[in-house]
């Protein structure tokens, strides 16, 4: 995982800066999205790169149990890179069902492959 990366999987987490920092085995991820006043501290949304599923559940489970509202995020690219969907789940402002966001942006056919394996690999990650 890198730090200052762009991440294929990360958990999105919505809550005030002291309680996010309170999920401790994160802070070296979140000390770099610090927001620069107290108003954004106040209520922001933050990004935590998860190098596998295990490790997006496991985050999920830290920052839920801290009861700050949580969405997994994927982005999957083809491989000439002209294909990426994006699958959310949850968007931290007081969705009270659950529910699946897919995005796509496609410059050629092969979209629909990758659309299968993003929502197949989303519905493995949240079962």
């Amino acid at each position: 995982m890198q730090r200052h990366g762009t991440p294929t999987m990360s958990l999105q987490v919505w809550g005030d800066w002291y309680s996010v920092m309170r999920a401790r085995e994160y802070r070296d991820v979140l000390l770099d999205q610090k927001p620069f006043d107290e108003d954004d501290a106040a209520y922001h949304q933050y990004s935590v790169p998860c190098s596998s599923t295990k490790e997006l559940l496991k985050a999920a489970a830290t920052f839920s149990d801290l009861g700050l509202r949580c969405a997994i995020r994927m982005v999957f690219k083809s491989d000439d890179n002209s294909v990426w969907v994006t699958a959310q789940t949850g968007d931290g402002y007081g969705q009270d069902e659950a529910f699946v966001h897919v995005s796509v942006h496609e410059s050629e056919i092969e979209a629909k492959k990758v659309i299968e394996k993003a929502i197949a690999l989303l519905q493995g990650a949240l079962t």
